[in-house]
């Protein structure tokens, strides 16, 4: 059975062999590798999509240990990781950051019909690895920045999935479209890329995606090279269906090696410290 650790591997290896081909404008034809961003970021790093899930770690474990409100714990770890200003920040998780640290509010995300972007979606996993159920924490969390229903929806299916996942299960599309409890209209009959995509960050086609990995998907390392090669938010894409697929598969050991070395010891430790902790004796 897959680990915690497992999980965060398939978050940073995915985003680190998408983060080339970032808004690649139609599939990716070339020979995929892990290599630096498009902003730079080293290869084997990571980008946002990593940075932002290691923080929603370090906020699960804050709030384990002094009995805070997760929520208000995660926004705070991600409000820090903000202030470095990161160079590829989304524009709905920057707006929403701001206005935490104006408000104080750890639930000022936009709901607004442009808002339902996959920057929470994105750094989710953690939720996934604890024990009990962390999937309505997760969409509380997903408040500080993502409050659009669609988007809600998708993070409590992911979360719940992931879940299931973990547990031994094997999830069907009709049973993650149920646990979204929301209309996401999902597309499980389709490969990738057959699946309509209304735009380059859009949140309920990144948990489609994310269903083919669940569901229709042969192992960790072709799953993933699908997933990249469609094109578009290749990170981001990455990173979501990356945990996906190791939680099936678990985490290949050969693919370890073109990953920064400290960025593996942070989430070695991570994942083992949040594989300990009952989501169900967290406050939202």
């Amino acid at each position: 059975m897959s680990t915690a650790v497992d999980v965060l591997f398939g978050v940073l290896y995915g985003d680190c062999l998408g983060a080339p081909y970032e808004f690649h404008n139609g599939p990716v034809t070339s020979p995929i590798a892990v290599g630096p961003s498009v902003f730079g970021h080293p290869a084997g790093r990571g980008t946002d999509d990593t940075e932002t899930t290691v923080a929603v770690a370090e906020g699960l474990i804050d709030a384990s240990q002094d009995g805070r409100s997760t929520t208000t714990a995660i926004a705070e770890r991600l409000l820090a990781w903000h202030r470095t200003s990161p160079p590829d920040v989304g524009g709905t998780t920057a707006s929403g950051l701001d206005a935490f640290d104006h408000s104080g509010d750890p639930r000022s995300g936009a709901a607004t019909e442009h808002s339902v972007a996959n920057g929470s979606l994105m750094r989710s996993a953690p939720f996934a690895v604890m024990n009990g159920d962390g999937s309505e924490l997760a969409v509380d969390s997903s408040r500080t920045t993502h409050a659009h229903p669609q988007v809600l929806g998708c993070v409590r299916a992911y979360v719940r999935m992931l879940q299931m996942i973990m547990n031994g299960a094997e999830p069907t599309a009709i049973q993650v479209g149920d646990l979204a409890e929301d209309d996401l209209d999902l597309h499980p009959e389709l490969e990738p890329a057959e699946i309509p995509c209304p735009g380059i960050g859009f949140a309920p086609y990144a948990l489609d995606l994310a269903v083919w990995s669940a569901t229709a998907a042969t192992d960790f390392s072709s799953g993933i090279e699908t997933i990249i090669r469609r094109g578009g938010d290749t990170d981001t894409n990455g990173a979501i269906c990356g945990a996906v697929l190791a939680a099936r598969f678990g985490f290949p050991s050969e693919l370890v090696s073109p990953l920064d070395a400290e960025r593996v010891d942070e989430l070695t430790h991570l994942g083992r410290r949040l594989a300990v902790l009952n989501a169900d004796q967290l406050r939202p």
